[in-house]
């Protein structure tokens, strides 16, 4: 619990902090009965099954299969419940997200599972093995429909959740969103002085930066480690984003923006484009068919435009199989269209070992960055792929430009160079006519006598010459 982050909604967390609590400081005790056969029971266990996917028959009475059933029909459904906080490792209580990440990945190599379903109800959790299931569940190997099982999709949640084809609310009053990322930790620097308690914490000298964001957070200096959560957020929009595609809508000037940590009712959530309608597990079922029975890669039609203000935007209401049995609604607002992450690409049957090069589908060019392209190539890089490389076509664009321009500066050296020439030319016409070197004068250089100067190796010497000059 302590190790981890976690993307979880903080109602949930503050309920269940005493409890925590307790726990940590070893009050509250843990009971156990080895003769008690649900303390060796598998988790698993009636929280996954498969439901053969026939049309017009009444899905909650049909028997329940595990994978390994032999009896296990064509064209079934696998199941998944998927409510409770996420954890990344199972326990005694409930399945961990690399447990659900290999059940999903079975079902899709599984031949008579046609695609899978999720029943969420949860408050988020940890943030560590989240991303793994988002990547599982976006696989378009095979479809995945989830249903908010009347209750709560929130943050880590929403993360895994909306890597689904479609998100259905089943009542009005279930919760999605609260997309983002926030840290909370108590100071108890001050108790434990009044307990006569003084911590000494000492750093390397080459250790300066170890744990910065932290120690500097203690001292109301949140800077680094908001950038820190701004990194993580960041991720969450990314994937976000990824997975609903078009169907998100744009905030609108003074209204929710999605990406704000809001927590909205089914009703808004469809209008903003975070779920796809109202269902029930019939639903999911139903649309798992539809989508499986198209081809595989098979081109999907474009979301419409936004309806203008006096357009109608009212989504269409279908009517549900009776199910006697259910108190769930029996209408559903049947989304536009499918998700365009049906993508035609070379998976695995044990995930997707390209994350970065399939993450970047249907994603805007200019919201792709530099460590995204970056990222990718090194993946075709770690595949020995060699002469190709993923760029921006804003780049592209670029280096198109550039080179115009080049040919262009190069055309005009051309030009300059031959009307040089071709002056040169004419130029020598002319040079070879009568006049055309000019007459010149040479001048006569006068001798210059240069004297130089006696040098007298004593002053008698001097003298004596002296003497001579005058009698000459």
């Amino acid at each position: 619990m302590l190790r981890t982050l976690w993307c979880i909604e903080p109602i949930w967390a503050e309920q269940h902090l005493p409890l925590v609590q307790s726990f940590l400081s070893g009050q509250f005790p843990i009971q156990t009965n080895e003769d008690d056969e649900t303390q060796t029971q598998d988790p698993i266990a009636g929280k996954t099954f498969a439901i053969a996917a026939q049309s017009g028959s009444n899905y909650a009475v049909q028997n329940r299969y595990a994978l390994d059933d032999p009896e296990l029909p064509d064209n079934s459904v696998y199941v998944l419940d998927m409510r409770g906080v996420v954890v990344k490792e199972s326990n005694c209580c409930s399945i961990g997200t690399e447990e659900y990440a290999r059940l999903i990945r079975q079902a899709y190599a599984h031949e008579k599972i046609i695609g899978c379903v999720g029943l969420v109800d949860s408050p988020g959790g940890q943030l560590s093995g989240t991303p793994t299931l988002y990547d599982v569940i976006r696989d378009p190997i095979k479809p995945f429909v989830v249903v908010v099982n009347e209750g709560l999709m929130a943050s880590a949640a929403y993360w895994y959740s909306c890597g689904a084809d479609y998100i259905y609310a089943s009542q009005q009053t279930d919760q999605i969103g609260s997309i983002g990322v926030y840290i909370e930790f108590d100071d108890a620097t001050e108790a434990r002085e009044k307990m006569g308690i003084k911590r000494h914490t000492i750093y390397s000298d080459r250790s300066s930066q170890k744990n910065r964001p932290f120690r500097d957070a203690k001292e109301g200096k949140t800077e680094l480690i908001r950038e820190d959560l701004n990194q993580a957020a960041d991720l969450f929009r990314a994937a976000v984003e990824q997975g609903r595609g078009k169907r998100l809508k744009v905030a609108k000037k003074g209204g929710p923006d999605v990406f704000e940590g809001g927590l909205f009712y089914a009703g808004k959530a469809i209008e903003l484009g975070l779920i796809d309608g109202y269902g029930n597990l019939e639903t999911a079922i139903a649309k798992v068919a539809e989508l499986a029975s198209k081809p595989k890669g098979e081109a999907v039609e474009e979301l419409p435009d936004d309806h203008d203000e006096t357009g109608d935007n009212t989504p269409e209401v279908v009517d549900l199989p009776d199910n006697d049995d259910s108190d769930e609604p029996t209408a559903s607002v049947e989304p536009t269209t499918s998700q365009s992450n049906l993508i035609s690409t070379t998976m695995s049957l044990f995930g997707n070992p390209h994350k970065v090069l399939s993450g970047l589908a249907g994603v805007e060019g200019s919201k792709i960055t530099n460590e995204q392209l970056n990222a990718a190539n090194a993946e075709l890089d770690a595949e020995k792929i060699t002469g190709v490389r993923v760029i921006s076509t804003t780049y592209l664009e670029q280096a198109k430009q550039s080179i115009a321009a080049l040919n262009q500066k190069n055309a005009e050296v051309e030009t300059l160079t031959k009307e040089r020439d071709d002056a040169r030319a004419e130029a020598a016409k002319f040079g070879s006519q009568p006049g055309a070197q000019p007459t010149k004068s040479e001048k006569v250089e006068e001798k210059i006598t240069t004297v130089e100067k006696d040098t007298y190796i004593s002053q008698t010497d001097a003298d004596l010459a002296a003497m001579k000059a005058q009698m000459q």
